[in-house]
């Protein structure tokens, strides 16, 4: 059971990293005016 709970543990890592990456992409599309940047950081 140990690896399971480090898969686990990984894929929550991951996940809140994509999140970081899509809130940071979406501000920085707004203040630099890119809506190709906010499409990606929503998509």
């Amino acid at each position: 059971m140990p690896s399971v709970q480090k898969g686990l543990m990984a894929a929550g890592i991951g996940m809140a990293v994509n999140v970081v990456l899509a809130i940071v992409k979406t501000v920085t599309g707004i203040v630099g005016n890119s809506y190709a940047l906010i499409a990606d950081g929503i998509e």
